[in-house]
């Protein structure tokens, strides 16, 4: 009696178990449905074949638990359905049918044989419509820009070639979006930045992005300025004008102007001068003694300049133009200037060569500024010639002297009364 009630439940358990796999192939329930694609108002999807289903029917809903609609029918195991919000959130899912019926809509949709799917998270791509960018900064290897706030979006790519090969530079959930580091750009280049607004899905990561908002010529800001690559680009002594900049603006690359800061010997700073190009002009110098640096800038519009790093020192100090005085008698040369603030002596040059063989003289203090000169070299003055001379002037800070690089030159001939 015992093995037959072992045997009865034996048998029924297998009944069961043949009735539930019966039940697993009508009901095998659709899968692995995904997003693969996304424009402003359309969805694409796509799932793996459910088994026995013909055909397909793709549903939405606002909130993944009620309220679905169908949207599309289909044969394949992949559609898009359109005519959607742009930069919204969708919940999907998708039912199998044992035969294709061009009755299926949204207003008739019966059970599906299959069951239906788990609802996926799916979004569409924000608009573009009236989205502005500009650039608001800039680093040696990256370019800040800001765009205006997109309905929907809640992430901002950057790429800087939308139509060959898009890749992604910087993005930020944020309207201000930095080139990325591991994406570094090139110091001193001009870029072509594209900012696409983009919808995240939560759950599955999928973005969502389409058209974009694009700017040309943005930089990234140069290094910074060698000392041997700027200085003294025009020199006007007689009108106490000159021009100051980058003297090799191909080695620095791409910028919009040039900013350069005089300063005292010591450091405390007099006069700054900002010029588009790369140089500035410098009046009414003459009669100080500067220490100057230079810096490049990218114009960021109503953000204002992003500025490179500061360059080295250089060092320049003219007597005034009225402030210098030479005459000569009987083979002397006798020469006398003005003082010029924050330097501390002057050294005298003297050569029978406008523009070489200038050999020293003198170095004469701050008080005396003035000086007899006999000789060009070993050799005494000569009659009925003609002698240049130039006046360096220094200045000390602590140990150190720093010479100008600008000298003040005059011509006088020498004659023998």
């Amino acid at each position: 009696m015992k093995k037959s009630i072992k045997f009865l439940m034996t048998t029924v358990a297998l009944t069961a178990g043949v009735l539930a796999f019966s039940k697993a192939e009508s009901k095998a329930a659709v899968v692995n449905v995904q997003q693969t694609d996304a424009e402003a108002t359309k969805i694409t999807l796509q799932w793996s074949v459910a088994l026995g289903a013909q055909s397909y029917a793709i549903q939405l809903s606002e909130d993944g638990n009620s309220n679905w609609v169908t949207m599309e029918t289909t044969s394949s195991t992949n559609d898009s359905v359109y005519n959607l919000e742009s930069g919204h959130t969708y919940y999907v899912r998708v039912g199998g049918f044992n035969t294709y019926s061009w009755n299926i809509d949204e207003k008739n949709t019966p059970e599906a044989d299959t069951g239906w799917s788990d609802p996926v998270e799916m979004v569409t791509a924000p608009s573009v419509n009236n989205m502005t960018l500009t650039q608001i900064g800039a680093s040696t290897t990256s370019i800040t820009m800001k765009c205006s706030e997109v309905p929907g979006a809640n992430l901002y790519q950057l790429s800087n070639d939308a139509y060959n090969d898009f890749s992604v530079i910087g993005e930020s959930n944020t309207t201000i979006i930095t080139t990325s580091k591991d994406k570094a750009l090139t110091p001193g280049t001009s870029y072509s930045i594209y900012c696409y607004p983009c919808r995240v899905a939560k759950s599955t990561g999928f973005i969502a992005r389409d058209g974009h908002a694009s700017q040309y010529g943005k930089k990234t800001l140069t290094k910074k300025v060698a000392t041997n690559n700027f200085g003294f680009t025009s020199i006007w002594y007689n009108i106490n004008s000159y021009s100051v900049g980058v003297l090799a603006s191909d080695a620095l690359g791409d910028f919009d102007g040039v900013q350069v800061q005089l300063q005292t010997p010591a450091g405390k700073v007099k006069k700054t001068f900002t010029s588009s190009g790369n140089s500035v002009s410098l009046n009414n110098t003459n009669g100080t003694f500067y220490r100057y640096r230079i810096r490049t800038y990218v114009d960021c519009g109503t953000e204002g300049k992003a500025y490179s790093a500061w360059s080295g020192y250089r060092y320049f100090g003219a007597i005034k133009t009225n402030g210098l005085s030479v005459t000569s008698s009987k083979k002397k040369i006798k020469i006398n200037w003005s003082k010029v603030a924050n330097a501390n002596d002057y050294t005298v040059y003297i050569s029978t060569n406008e523009n070489a063989g200038f050999k020293k003289v003198k170095t004469v203090s701050n008080k005396s500024r003035s000086l007899t000169i006999t000789k060009c070299g070993k050799n005494k003055l000569k009659a009925n010639k003609r002698y240049y001379l130039r006046i360096c002037t220094n200045a000390k800070v602590g140990k150190k002297t720093y010479k100008s690089e600008l000298f003040n030159t005059t011509s006088v001939y020498v004659s023998k009364y």
